[in-house]
């Protein structure tokens, strides 16, 4: 009983992280990153310093940590639980978001924002320094929004399976008690 408490608790916690950041993801490929275009390359580039400044939040961290740490640990909990379709699910979710976001962005996105932290733009270099950066940080970006929604869309549907053998369970083992009114 204890195991399935803490693995509802796991799993709604993961799909919280995991919505959060596959909508954190297609918002900047939808409307941050456009919206950063439409201004001036000097205030878009300062902006977007201003954004890399403060986006480690103890929230942010919920989200990009959360989407790979709670469904890794559904898998491992189901797994042992003998749920091998909910673990698989939670593995593959896991897997996608890994290499799709993670791994992305500590590969391409960190370090398009470090170079970009350090620019200083002028009137002369700021078009040219806000395309290098645009161009790729975007395209990443989207391959990001995308995984992150599949790997959300991988772990929800881990959780349905989960929940419904959970209430599949727990109506059978009271069909045949006394004690309900």
């Amino acid at each position: 009983m204890l195991m399935t408490h803490a693995q509802h608790g796991l799993i709604l916690a993961g799909l919280l992280a995991s919505a959060l950041s596959a909508g954190f993801f297609y918002t900047y490929s939808v409307s941050v990153m456009p919206g950063l275009t439409a201004a001036d390359p000097s205030s878009a580039i300062r902006a977007m310093q201003g954004i890399n400044a403060v986006i480690r939040t103890p929230v942010f961290a919920f989200a990009f940590f959360g989407s790979l740490v709670f469904p890794l640990a559904v898998s491992l909990s189901t797994w042992i639980g003998r749920e091998r379709q909910v673990a698989v699910l939670a593995l593959l979710s896991t897997a996608l978001y890994g290499l799709g976001v993670f791994a992305v962005t500590f590969l391409v996105n960190v370090p398009l924002n470090e170079a970009l932290a350090g620019a200083n733009p002028t009137s002369d270099t700021a078009a040219s320094a806000w395309a290098n950066y645009y161009g790729p940080w975007t395209a990443w970006n989207h391959i990001r929004a995308v995984c992150a929604s599949l790997a959300f869309g991988l772990f929800a549907a881990a959780a349905v399976i989960h929940f419904h053998r959970s209430s599949s369970g727990s109506a059978a083992s009271n069909a045949g008690r006394t004690d309900r009114p």
